[in-house]
Order: C-alpha cells, then structure tokens, then sequence
C-alpha cells in the first residue's frame, strides 16, 4: 500500500543503487488531496535499501515544480520486488499516466544524464518572487500628503464603482474555480453528495464553465442515475469548448453504456482530433470497441491493437480485445490477450490477470453462446473440440477435490493406526496452521 511522505520532497539515490524506473509518457491532469488540478509527469522507482527493495512514485507538477512522493509501508524482499513494481504503476496508471522503461538498456554514462535530467531527484526550487522597485520619496511634506489624499480618492471611487456594478466576471469565474476543486476533493474522498453541493454552486456562479458540466455529468451519470441529466451536462460542456476532448469521451463512453454505439463513434473521433488530448489511448481503445458492437469488427481491432502498441499495459484494452476474440470463436487468441501482455512487451510486466479456469470458461461461454457449437467459416468443431476438453477437465477437477475434501471420512474406514480423538484434533491444527500461513487456497 502506497501513501504520500510528506518528509520528502524528492529521491537521493546513485546510480547503483536504482533497479528501474518507469517514466510518464504523458502529463495528465492530476489533483492531490490539499493541492489544486494540475498537469503532472508521474515516475515509478525501485531503489535498493540494503538487502531489500523499495518501489516509490513520484509526481511532479508542471506549475509548481513540486514533487509529491507516494512510498510504501516498508521494503520487500527480492521475491515480492516485480509485484510491487507491479502495485506501483496500476497506482499511477490509475490517475491516467501512461509509463514506459528503458532504464535496462542505458549505458551509466546515459543512467547519469536521466538521473540528472529527472526533476524526481532534484530538491524543489524556491520561487523568486521580484522585489517592486522602490518608489522615490517625497522631497516635501505638501507632495507626500497630495499623494495621500489621491490615493484615498482612487479608492473611494472605486468602491463607489464596485458597489453599482457588483462582482466581476472575473471574481465570479474565479470563485466557480474555486467550488470546482472543492467539489472534486470531494468527490475523490468519496463524498458524493458534498461534490454536488460544490459544483452545482459552481454553476450558479459561472454557468460557463466547461469543466464543471462534464463533472456534474459524470455525477448524473454513475453516481445518481440520471441519464438525461448526464447527457445534458455533457453536451453543454461540448458547447461551451468544441475542443475539450475529456467530455466529448465521457459522452462517448455514456452512449456505449446504454448501448447507443452509432451515436459514441463520432464522439470518440472527435476527441482524437485534438492533437493535444493526452488521454487518447482511453478514447482509442473505446473507439475500437464501438465500432466493433456495430458491426466493424476489423476496424475496431485494429484500433484497439494500435493502442495497445503505444501503452502496452492498459489493461482495459487487453480485455476488449479478448472478449473481441472470444466473441468470434478466436479461443486461442482470445486466452493469449486475456492474461495480458506478459509476454508481449518488451518489459514484461502483466495486468492483474483473470485465474486461468475462469478465464478459460468464461470464453467458452462466450463463444458458445455468439457463435454456435460449430460454426461455419472457421475451423469444424473447434469450439466443440476445446471447450469439451475444458469442461471436462473441470468436472474431473470439481468431482477429486469433492473426494479430497471428503477424505476424513475415508480415513474411519482404514486401521485405526492412532487414537479415534487424536485424528480429528490433529486435521484441527493442521487447517489452522494453513490458515495462518494462507495456504487454504491450495489445498
């Protein structure tokens, strides 16, 4: 379990003392608790700690150039090291960074232009702020207290001003600003309710403000199920800035939720117009699927496929891809993108994967289902063939470990080579030894 440390601010490490380290190909907008959305770059380090290994996360934001480093409980062992690499970049992956490694291929003299590249492990910079330039004194008392009283005059005027015409636009857009990202810590904590309040103030106090439409559908949507809600939110926020590529995926992904795919495509299409939208592997991979639901199979795999070229570990996409396959009777293919791209990059670094027998019956009844027990066009009986096999296997598995749970009772039957009392007390401690050790699953 990853947490911020808030004692560091950034990583002292040599160069000897780093195992890898994951760098963010993109910069997405990203918002901590206690700081305001900024555009951020996201690292994944593992550091050696002696005998151990500690995996952390850096983020630095672009504005302020500060680092904000996320560190674990404590170090693993070297047999835990891949799956807390593991951990660490779902963690990163998770607020939309998209990480890529090279480090293994870098010779020192290119390891010490990274290490000193990478602002992980620089120490923060304190701003310069700029002295205003000394005014020049008065040389007299009668100039000193003409400024004065011009001074109050300006400012008698411009309360004057403020009170006729109220709050500007500018104070107004500033304080939705502000109820945006109060409602979207909020939301982030888990407050629902709380982050409605918050925009929907925002609203009232800038009706045009793009951002909070497209929150307030994402609430009206999967939160408080209100579709039409959610749709009109998206769309206003759409109006309000034709390039703003977050909302035009979010209605996208709306559509395809109620299964409306025609109308998502060109939403998604739209989104990936924008050459500065820096999530477009999520609209890429969404893009394939619809256009796969309305009969464009190809076109759609061929999206998917291209996205995954470009961030290997989204996840999301290995699974619409094997459900893809699936659905058409692909088994094999199918299998291989369902437990992810272990052995398709070139880091090797796997996707939680689905346990083997459930991803294996789940194609099955998938492709059962869409495409028949045989079907024409592909080969004879090759649903039949492989789907037969593994559920047979399956019935054979259950039908042994229902005997080996019942062994106990076969046991009564054999010499009573100890006491009658003794066995049970025995399997009694055994199980709970199991059970510490979280061995239950294996036996």
């Amino acid at each position: 379990m990853l947490h911020e440390d808030p004692e560091r601010t950034h990583l002292q490490a040599r160069r000897e003392e780093i195992v890898t380290i994951y760098e963010s190909a993109n910069q997405p907008l990203v918002q901590t608790p206690g700081r305001s959305a900024q555009a951020a770059l996201a690292a994944v380090i593992a550091l050696r700690a002696g005998r151990a290994f500690e995996v952390l996360v850096v983020l630095t934001f672009a504005e302020s150039r500060e680092n904000v480093v996320y560190a674990p409980d404590a170090p693993v062992p070297q047999t835990q090291l891949q799956q807390a690499v593991d951990e660490a970049l779902n963690f990163a992956e998770s607020m939309g960074f998209i990480l890529e490694s090279n480090w293994a291929g870098l010779n020192p003299a290119q390891k010490e232009e990274v290490l000193g590249r990478m602002s992980a492990f620089q120490p923060p910079q304190p701003k310069e702020i700029e002295r205003p330039p000394e005014r020049p004194k008065a040389t007299d008392a009668l100039s000193a207290v003409a400024r004065l009283f011009a001074a109050f005059a300006l400012l008698i005027f411009a309360a004057g001003v403020g009170g006729c015409s109220g709050v500007s636009a500018e104070q107004r857009r500033r304080s939705a600003e502000i109820h945006y990202d109060l409602g979207t810590n909020m939301l982030q904590n888990g407050d629902v309710q709380g982050a409605l309040k918050e925009y929907l103030d925002a609203e009232k106090e800038d009706d045009d403000l793009p951002q909070t439409h497209n929150a307030l559908g994402i609430l009206y949507a999967y939160s408080l199920a209100r579709p039409e809600k959610a749709e009109e939110h998206f769309r206003k926020a759409i109006a309000l800035d034709k390039d703003f590529s977050e909302a035009r995926n979010n209605l996208g992904s709306f559509y395809m939720a109620r299964g409306r795919f025609a109308e998502a495509i060109p939403q998604f299409e739209q989104a990936l117009a924008n050459a500065l939208y820096r999530d477009r592997i999520i609209a890429e991979t969404n893009l394939g699927w619809a256009l796969y639901k309305t009969g464009q199979p190809e076109k759609g795999m061929r999206r998917i496929e291209s996205a995954l070229l470009v961030a290997p570990k989204y996840c999301l996409g290995w699974r619409q891809l094997g459900t893809i396959h699936a659905e058409r009777g692909e088994l094999q293919a199918a299998g291989e993108a369902w437990r992810g791209p272990s052995t398709s990059t070139r880091n090797g670094s796997p996707c939680p994967t689905i346990p083997l027998t459930a991803s294996y019956t789940a194609i099955c009844v998938i492709a059962i289902v869409r495409v028949g027990w045989t079907e024409p066009g592909w080969a004879p009986g090759a649903t039949s063939t492989f789907c037969s096999s593994w559920f047979h296997w399956i019935t054979w598995s259950g039908w042994l470990a229902l005997m080996w749970a019942r062994t106990p009772r076969w046991l009564n039957c054999l010499p009573r080579l100890v006491p009658a009392r003794a066995r049970p007390a025995r399997a009694t401690e055994a199980n709970a030894a199991r059970r510490r050790i979280g061995m239950d699953s294996f036996s």
